[in-house]
């Protein structure tokens, strides 16, 4: 499925911030990353995986951001300058063990092949582990499309799986802790974000 999902996502890298200024999802992220930037011990570098354009590492002083789609990673390195942005599958992560101070990744977990897989490797780069999700109906299922990013959503919806976290092994074992922190796009839709102990 990944050759697939880079597909998708590099038809749409141009528009793709536009997109999330517009729906709000660009804002959430930002409070997100502001909360996280500041947390305790997250004053290192932190990986960013399916980092997208990057939104996720602005206010981070040190960063590393990575992607499947070679076309979101340019746009990423186009648009936040100073930090490093390379093309990686999440579910082999080309870093040594604990070398980054946290490891996030926001929305990305219906789009891996294997879930758990990934969220493996992000524990083992990383001393702290923050998975980003969605709560309640997302804009693309409320809201009409623009025109030219309707091929896009045409690609994703055929490859878009449900994955709840509820379900991962690392939830069921208690490492999956509670919400941390919430951000509201509307009454019908928010992010979620939870901490990965160990």
């Amino acid at each position: 499925m990944k050759d697939e999902v880079a597909r998708a996502f590099s038809m749409v890298a141009e528009h793709y911030d536009r997109y999330m200024e517009e729906t709000g999802h660009a804002q959430a992220q930002r409070r997100i990353a502001r909360f996280l930037s500041q947390a305790e011990g997250n004053s290192g570098s932190v990986l960013d995986v399916a980092t997208g354009t990057g939104i996720m590492l602005e206010p981070f002083r040190e960063g590393v951001g990575v992607d499947i789609s070679s076309s979101m990673v340019r746009e990423a390195k186009r648009k936040t300058p100073g930090k490093e942005f390379i093309v990686a599958d999440a579910h082999q992560l080309p870093f040594r063990d604990k070398v980054f101070e946290a490891s996030i990744t926001c929305l990305a977990f219906l789009w891996f092949d294997d879930p758990e897989k990934a969220l493996k490797e992000m524990r083992r780069v990383a001393k702290r582990t923050y998975i980003v999700e969605e709560e309640g109906v997302p804009a693309r299922k409320r809201i009409a499309v623009p025109e030219h990013l309707k091929p896009f959503f045409e690609a994703i919806g055929k490859l878009e799986r449900e994955v709840n976290i509820e379900g991962l092994d690392a939830y069921r074992s208690s490492l999956i802790h509670g919400r941390i922190f919430e951000a509201d796009i509307d009454g019908s839709h928010k992010f979620v974000v939870y901490e990965v102990m160990g």
